[in-house]
């Protein structure tokens, strides 16, 4: 009778325990686009081939946050610390249509064209094309099956690295 107490015991704890870990998660904003919200860099977790640009610095911290703004349209707005503190922001605004859309954000003048495909609720791709139409890389972003984490991989066709990967976690 005594083993029967502690187990149910044991049992509720471990029921608390997950139901907490479950009440933290963050749900997504749009149940159709998982790579949506706000997310963090994990920095820890990521891998990074070396900069294109033998000036830049690497990168300290990341936030990305990727929002639905109507008629098809994706806004991802990206702000970046390099070690040294080189602040950085680049904004994209695409559709995931397959159309060639402005590359190095639309702060600034177009130094490349993105494509873009949603694969799926958790899963989007693109490449990178050069101003001559070559592509030069290969993108998958993935959500976590909990949504709570998303990574990015690229693969360079112009470089020597071509298996850089981004580690982001959700944030409220």
């Amino acid at each position: 009778m005594k083993s029967i107490r502690i187990l149910g015991l044991a049992s509720s704890v471990a029921m608390l325990t997950a139901g907490s870990a479950w009440a933290a998660l963050i749900p997504p904003p749009n149940p159709n686009d998982w790579t949506q919200g706000k997310w963090e860099l994990n920095v820890a977790k990521s891998k990074f081939c070396a900069p294109a640009n033998a000036q830049e610095k690497p990168v300290q911290k990341a936030t990305r946050d990727i929002v639905d703004m109507g008629w098809g349209m994706i806004l991802v707005t990206m702000n970046t610390t390099r070690e040294g503190g080189q602040p950085n922001r680049t904004r994209y605004l695409y559709r995931y249509d397959g159309q060639k859309y402005p590359g190095g954000g639309i702060d600034s003048a177009a130094t490349e064209a993105i494509t873009w495909k949603q694969v799926g609720a958790t899963r989007v791709e693109f490449q990178h094309w050069s101003k001559d139409n070559k592509e030069t890389a290969d993108y998958v972003r993935t959500v976590s099956v909990d949504g709570q984490t998303m990574t990015q991989t690229a693969k360079y066709l112009t470089r020597s690295c071509n298996d850089e990967s981004q580690v982001f976690d959700r944030r409220p």
